[in-house]
């Protein structure tokens, strides 16, 4: 199966170059899912702004949001979300166990309301 070329900065049209900037310099690196979205930089734009919002600016606290994606990245399979946001998530204070429990599929013990929601 043929794969999405990666582009670099200089492919894109000079209108674009700046979505290609923004995404780096709010992830240090144009990885991940990016690669193959940047054939549309418009949409990896789009996404983009979406992923930024979820991840620094939301309501919700920190701690939650990276067990709501540790979550989501094991219930998907997901093992490129998982390696991102399983640190993420230990960083936030997301108790070890937790972290076991959701990686291997299993209740986690003593959790408080907030962990369980």
């Amino acid at each position: 199966m043929a794969r999405l070329p990666t582009i670099q900065r200089e492919q894109l049209a000079p209108e674009q170059q700046p979505f290609y900037d923004a995404i780096a310099q709010s992830r240090g690196t144009i990885s991940g899912p990016f690669t193959a979205l940047l054939n549309s930089p418009d949409l990896a734009a789009r996404v983009a702004g979406v992923g930024a919002y979820i991840r620094f600016e939301s309501m919700l606290p920190l701690k939650v949001r990276t067990l709501a994606a540790i979550c989501a990245a094991r219930e998907l399979d997901c093992q490129y979300e998982w390696a991102a946001w399983a640190p993420q998530a230990q960083a936030a204070g997301v108790r070890d166990e937790i972290i076991a429990a959701v990686r291997d599929r299993r209740s986690a013990p003593d959790t408080t309301e907030e962990e369980s929601l």
